[in-house]
């Protein structure tokens, strides 16, 4: 882990962010137009129906994006690019909003709901982290596939469940868990990304994870607890890599019209960037419930770097514990999708911080049945 660490730190420097903690002002520049990109004004239409935003701010900060300006959120004014303003938004996405309160994140779901299940992917079986945390989920099957062609020992795994109280199927997914599997992930960083339908780019290395999985048996459990529970909602979750093949699970799940965007619910763990800019477009345009939790300095979440013509960009929305995540502790809702803001603004070398979350180590609380005490 610690190479990992290092090679995340030389990323973070490609990007210009190992300045931090102090928020350094980003380089503007200029979004596709209208025309280029169709889900913009559908994203922007959608921000005013729901209210999250004010028309005229809205417009105003995005009158300045395009025309090269920075946006300052302090002052709301639009400024020069070299504007020394503390939170500075050059890109369409990084306008501040927050979630829709019909969808809000709930840290009791997360920490008490969601945890366990997503702990759950460490044990051999998740059944005793489910019968000790949250008793009415029913385990129903696992997937355990080779993700790999290069690599030797590289394996993708996750389990599927339902709730009859929640009246929701459950999808979580497994992380990195080899050696072999992070340099399969780092290398396949210099590979061309994987188109999604007509929205965007997806990271090939998780693009091609997801397909070994749903290719490998976890279609035929969703499509079979699809049609014994029709209504049901689908809560998605995993945590690192496997937080990005959540992300991508939904994404394919709703554009296959096995559920809509609103009975899904997204909640990851130290999550990668997954897809670049416009994926990330269209998938706050799409989801109403997606939120990645970051603990405080975790360095997995800053991979890969938002480098080039078609960088990798974040959804929204990041919630950031800046602290060690115990019962009570304040965590922010990030406003913006992916710049020098919340997470961002702190050097990300702790390593550990990775797998502790909510007070625990997922992988060690997880083997061991996910305990009360």
């Amino acid at each position: 882990m610690e190479s990992f660490i290092v090679l995340v730190q030389y990323f973070r420097s490609l990007s210009g962010s190992v300045s931090l903690p102090a928020i350094s002002t980003p380089t503007p520049r200029l979004p596709m137009d209208w025309n280029e990109n169709p889900m913009l004004p559908r994203f922007l239409a959608l921000l005013c129906v729901l209210g999250l935003v004010s028309a005229q701010d809205l417009q105003l900060c995005t009158q300045c994006i395009q025309q090269s300006r920075t946006w300052c959120t302090e002052t709301k004014t639009c400024e020069a690019s070299t504007t020394s303003c503390k939170n500075g938004v050059t890109v369409l996405l990084n306008c501040p909003r927050l979630p829709d309160p019909a969808y809000a994140y709930n840290e009791t779901f997360a920490r008490y709901y969601m945890t366990p299940i997503v702990a759950g992917v460490f044990a051999k079986s998740p059944e005793p982290c489910l019968k000790a945390q949250v008793p009415h989920v029913a385990y129903y099957k696992n997937v355990h596939v080779k993700c790999a062609t290069e690599m030797p020992d590289v394996h993708c795994y996750g389990y599927t469940a339902w709730d009859p109280v929640e009246k929701a199927v459950i999808i979580a997914f497994e992380g990195t868990s080899t050696p072999f599997q992070m340099t399969d992930e780092i290398l396949s960083f210099f590979v061309n990304k994987v188109a999604f339908f007509d929205n965007g780019y997806l990271f090939k290395y998780f693009h091609d994870a997801f397909f070994f999985l749903w290719n490998g048996g976890l279609e035929q459990q969703v499509r079979t607890l699809k049609y014994q529970y029709p209504d049901y909602k689908v809560y998605i979750t995993g945590h690192s890599l496997g937080a990005s093949i959540a992300t991508i699970t939904a994404s394919y799940l709703v554009k296959w019209n096995m559920w809509t965007p609103e009975n899904v619910r997204l909640i990851t763990y130290g999550q990668p960037r997954t897809g670049d800019y416009d994926f990330a477009t269209w998938h706050d345009a799409t989801f109403p419930y997606a939120y990645r939790i970051i603990h405080h300095r975790d360095p997995v979440p800053h991979i890969p770097p938002r480098l080039g013509r078609d960088k990798m960009f974040h959804h929204r929305y990041e919630v950031w514990y800046n602290n060690n995540m115990a019962v009570g502790k304040p965590y922010t809702i990030c406003q913006e999708a992916d710049g020098d803001y919340c997470s961002n603004t702190v050097i990300s070398a702790e390593s550990w911080e990775h797998m502790w979350y909510f007070d625990r180590n997922l992988g060690e609380w997880g083997e061991k049945g996910c305990p009360s005490s």
